[in-house]
């Protein structure tokens, strides 16, 4: 009986994954343990190595379709097997149903692929995929006109995309003679988008900007830097020690450490740390979680960790939600000061700056300093300005004298 390939479920909130590469092809011998197939997540890439061993019977997905999590997406069996009578009739009343009855909502693109097989036809009937099928009427083109490359003469999108007159490279020529380029957003960009279009569109922003001596976190620095003891403490940085002090600070103000949701407002125990990420495939928000339990050692190890897998793109997806707060740091750009975007329904994020130097009056006297600028940005609905600067000040204070914050 043949073994059906499922896809996975990587996260408890992960609804579909797009399936990126078949590493066999239908009639491929596959054993237990052979790298079958390679799927992504909104993050996050992952392969998926064969539970069953047989031959590749079927292919219900092509490369680039979106599928819902624990759908079947292929069949393993033996050689000459045929999938399943039922399935394949219902495949076949499915098909059926689609040519005689098209609708509008056929031809509207849809964000998730259909779970369903691609259809036999019998006699001058075609059969396509779903992803064929879907593009064709995107691009409005007959896809039983199409010249069938995919397995056992199906049609594919490759093949629907020959039926669609070439159109220039993708550097275009207007009359005007300006070039451009144009490229399509990624899934993960149109997430970030739709996210940051929420947050500006439902919540009453307050950035406030601050800044700090910064010597003591220097000088402690290049101390640990230099320091090969066992300890391990030599690759904390920065952006480790504003984490630390942050996540001994923020539970004083327990509005900030919160979700905002409708009339309510959820204050957490503990300090869960997002931890904003630039990668390749655009921002990632990892989650630090206990940080006010972690020691100043564990906080750097753990970060670094989360940032490489954020940029191999294996991180897992339960990782990249449940934080009660965010940190995010543009420091090492040059920025001195911005504006960071709430991920909701958290209610503040802290924005970390460069250092500049600037001076301050000691003893009658100027003298410099190297100042670290903070930026804290919060939902006016769940704070208020007053709350959100006496965080500020209780943190700026603990870096300023981050040494005795350590002995606490």
């Amino acid at each position: 009986m043949a073994t059906p390939i499922i896809m996975p479920k990587q996260g408890q909130t992960v609804e579909s994954c797009i399936l990126t590469v078949w590493h066999k092809q239908v009639g491929e011998q596959v054993f237990e343990g052979d790298l079958l197939f390679s799927y992504e997540t909104d993050k996050a890439v992952f392969d998926e190595e064969s539970t069953a061993e047989g031959v590749l019977l079927e292919i219900l997905f092509e490369e680039g379709d979106e599928v819902p999590v624990l759908t079947t997406i292929g069949l393993i069996g033996e050689e000459g097997e045929q999938p399943p009578e039922a399935d394949a009739q219902a495949f076949h009343e499915a098909d059926q149903a689609e040519d005689t009855h098209p609708s509008e909502k056929d031809a509207v693109p849809k964000p998730i692929a259909d779970p369903v097989e691609p259809v036999l036809r019998d006699g001058d009937r075609v059969k396509a995929s779903p992803r064929a099928r879907r593009l064709a009427a995107e691009i409005g083109v007959d896809y039983r006109q199409a010249s069938p490359s995919g397995a056992e003469g199906r049609v594919v999108s490759q093949d629907v995309l020959a039926l669609k007159p070439q159109v220039a490279p993708e550097i275009v020529e207007e009359q005007d003679e300006l070039h451009y380029e144009e490229m399509e957003l990624s899934r993960a960009r149109k997430l970030i988008g739709d996210r940051m279009r929420a947050s500006f569109s439902e919540v009453p922003r307050v950035t406030l900007n601050t800044s700090f001596d910064a010597s003591e976190l220097l000088d402690l620095r290049k101390k640990l830097k230099a320091d090969r003891s066992e300890q391990g403490l030599s690759g904390v940085t920065l952006n480790d020690m504003v984490i630390y002090a942050v996540s001994r600070t923020i539970l004083n103000h327990p509005e900030l450490n919160a979700h905002l949701l409708g009339e309510k407002t959820r204050l957490f125990r503990d300090v869960h740390l997002g931890i904003a990420v630039d990668t390749e495939r655009g921002l990632m928000v990892p989650t630090f979680f206990d940080a006010n339990r972690k020691s100043l050692r564990d906080t750097s190890v753990e970060i670094k960790s989360m940032i490489q897998q954020c940029h191999d793109g294996n991180i897992n997806p339960d990782y990249l939600q449940g934080a009660t707060f965010t940190v995010t740091n543009l420091g090492p750009l040059g920025i001195e000061s911005f504006s960071p975007i709430i991920n909701l329904p958290q209610t503040g994020i802290l924005g970390v700056n460069s250092i500049a130097w600037k001076l301050k009056e000691q003893d009658g006297e100027y003298i410099p300093y190297p100042a670290m600028g903070l930026s804290l940005t919060f939902d006016h609905r769940a704070v208020d300005g007053a709350q959100g600067a006496r965080f500020l000040k209780e943190l700026t204070g603990r870096l300023e004298t981050f040494s005795l914050l350590l002995c606490v």
